[in-house]
């Protein structure tokens, strides 16, 4: 389930995916369902990837894989395994395969050399407070920055450039049953480190 913050953060890039159907229609040999439950990658170097659905929802190990987007300029795919209740993003280095985590569909910066995900769960606390910045090289990806299981959340974070991301710090307080909402940002030092500003305590 998703929340309305978690949608607030990914309405962007959700609007500008193509359905599978359409990204497998453009792909050829490259990306393909042999039959519904399986999707198969074969990566610029010959090996095929098999992502497998375990479709039964009243089973326990339930799930099902989508491919959400294929990221030409950043040679990914971005790969969908959703559960009953969540999901993780697998985004697949197209030339070898290699494959990290993410916890939401990514947003490519202006000048595509990096990533942003995000995913934040305030009000039900089911889910992760996550943000992530990942760096694009030729042969993966590199994750430069993390925030993970905060008690406060990283809503609509955003690219506002190339090197500095805003968002907005989300704090619900059930004990008093209010929120509370200030301007965060992490802006990329010539040091090569992101440094924030605007957190919570």
């Amino acid at each position: 389930m998703l929340t309305t913050f978690h949608w607030c953060a990914v309405t962007i890039v959700a609007a500008a995916e193509m359905s599978e159907l359409a990204i497998l229609s453009m792909q050829g040999d490259r990306a393909f369902r042999p039959d519904p439950g399986t999707l198969c990658i074969v990566t610029e170097l010959g090996d095929t990837l098999i992502f497998s659905d375990q479709p039964d929802p009243n089973s326990a190990d339930y799930v099902e894989y989508e491919l959400s987007s294929f990221l030409p300029e950043q040679n990914c795919w971005v790969v969908s395994e959703i559960f009953l209740e969540d999901q993780v993003i697998h985004l697949v280095n197209c030339t070898n395969g290699r494959t990290a985590l993410a916890v939401s569909l990514p947003e490519p910066s202006s000048d595509g050399h990096r990533l942003l995900c995000t995913e934040e769960d305030i009000l039900l606390g089911t889910l992760r407070n996550s943000l992530q910045i990942w760096r694009v090289d030729p042969d993966s990806l590199v994750l430069e920055f993390q925030y993970s299981q905060e008690p406060w959340g990283p809503v609509c974070a955003r690219w506002a450039g190339d090197s500095l991301i805003l968002f907005d710090v989300h704090t619900s307080y059930e004990d008093r049953e209010e929120c509370t909402s200030s301007p965060g940002s992490l802006r990329l030092a010539d040091d090569g480190i992101w440094r924030q500003a605007g957190r919570a305590d």
